[in-house]
C-alpha cells in the first residue's frame, strides 16, 4: 500500500502504476493480499498480468532462502486452481510469449547434450531454439550450433528433458546469447 502512495504522489507517473502496486498479489479468487477487499475483486488486466509475471519471477529467482523452480513447476502453479487464482488466458499468452524455456535457460536435450536457450517459439514453447555447449559426455562442444527444435532434422536432438541449474555446470548461460 505505501509503494502504491509512493507511485501515485510521483509526478509523471502513469495513472495505472500505482494500481498494480496495489493489486498485484491478489488474485481472481479473492485471496492474496492487501486483506479484507471483496472476495472476487475485478483486476485491472496490467495487475493480472503482473501478478503471473510476479509468482514468474520469484519462483525462477535464486534467493538465500529458496532455491530456483524448474521452469516446468513454475507453470503447474500458473495453471493450478483451473483459473480461480490466475487468468488462464493470459497464463497462457504469458507462456507463449516468455516460453516454458526461456531465453538463458540451461537445459539438458534429450540426446544427453547441454545447450542454452537463445530464442524461444511461440507456437509450441516446449521446443525452443539452442546453442549446444556440452556434448553428451560432458565435453565443451567446439562448434556451436544452433538447433530450431520445432523442426529438428533426424539425428538432432528432438526436444529437452530437463532445465539445468548453470552453477552446476559453472556455466553462465547469459554469456551465450
Amino acid at each position: 500500500m505505501e509503494g502504491a502512495e509512493i507511485l501515485r504522489r510521483t509526478p509523471d507517473i502513469p495513472a495505472l502504476a500505482p494500481v498494480v502496486a496495489f493489486e498485484h498479489h491478489l488474485r481472481l479468487d479473492g485471496t492474496g493480499y492487501p486483506a479484507g477487499l471483496s472476495s472476487r475483486p475485478t483486476l485491472n488486466v496490467g495487475t493480472t498480468l503482473c501478478g503471473i509475471a510476479d509468482v514468474y519471477d520469484a519462483m525462477r529467482s535464486q534467493r538465500a532462502y529458496q532455491e530456483a523452480f524448474p521452469t516446468d513447476r513454475i507453470l503447474t502453479v500458473l495453471q493450478r486452481n483451473d483459473g480461480t487464482q490466475f487468468d488462464q488466458n493470459l497464463v497462457r499468452r504469458f507462456v507463449q510469449l516468455v516460453g516454458i524455456y526461456p531465453a538463458g535457460n540451461l537445459v539438458r536435450l534429450d540426446t544427453g547434450e547441454v545447450a542454452v536457450v537463445v530464442k524461444t517459439y511461440a507456437p509450441d514453447p516446449y521446443r525452443p531454439r539452442v546453442r549446444l555447449l556440452l556434448d553428451r559426455a560432458g565435453a565443451s562442444v567446439q562448434q556451436r550450433r544452433e538447433i530450431n527444435l520445432w523442426k529438428a532434422r533426424e539425428g538432432d536432438p528432438q526436444s529437452i528433458e530437463a532445465p539445468l541449474d548453470p552453477a552446476s555446470y559453472d556455466i553462465d548461460p547469459l554469456t551465450y546469447l
